[in-house]
């Protein structure tokens, strides 16, 4: 109820009144700090979005993942294959592992299986996947889920994203 209330305020903020397609939107949920809500907001956002007929790609943009616990399937990606493909990221990443995108209720990038440093993984991997995604035009919606470290990556997904939500505290 809450998030449908949220997104009743934010409509015209996020374009949802209009019925035309439009251009995906990237919309990054960012915290200065942890244990704010943040993750909570994302994945609820995704899923009032969904029930609103949106088709949404979450994506947890953390260098330490572990979103998974609020969603029904656990599993972390274990095919290497993956890896090697994300750790050589282009632009067409997103056709290279689309694949391995899982829905309940909105579509979500699996978790990883271990940080992206011992995978060997740049962070930069999130801001291509999600502007590989968008380039698709398969969903109307990529939530990015940002840690909370403020750095020269997260600047540049401030930089992708059409719009941007700080969440300062649980309340």
């Amino acid at each position: 109820e809450i998030f449908n209330e949220i997104l009743g305020k934010s409509a015209s903020v996020l374009n949802l009144e209009c019925n035309v397609k439009q251009e995906t939107q990237i919309i990054l949920v960012y915290s200065a700090s942890g244990g704010t809500g943040k993750t909570t907001v994302a994945l609820g956002l995704c899923k009032v979005l969904a029930n609103n007929y949106k088709k949404v790609l979450y994506i947890n943009a953390s260098r330490i993942q572990y979103f998974q616990r609020l969603l029904e399937n656990k599993t972390p990606i274990s095919s290497t294959d993956i890896y090697t493909k994300l750790a050589i990221a282009n632009d067409k990443i997103y056709e290279n592992i689309k694949h391995i995108i899982r829905n309940e209720d909105f579509s979500y990038m699996p978790p990883f299986k271990a940080p992206l440093m011992s995978l060997g993984l740049q962070y930069s991997v999130y801001k291509k996947l999600a502007l590989s995604a968008k380039q698709t035009k398969e969903y109307d919606f990529i939530i990015i889920d940002a840690d909370e470290a403020f750095d020269e990556d997260k600047a540049e997904l401030i930089n992708i994203a059409d719009k941007v939500m700080i969440i300062t505290g649980q309340s």
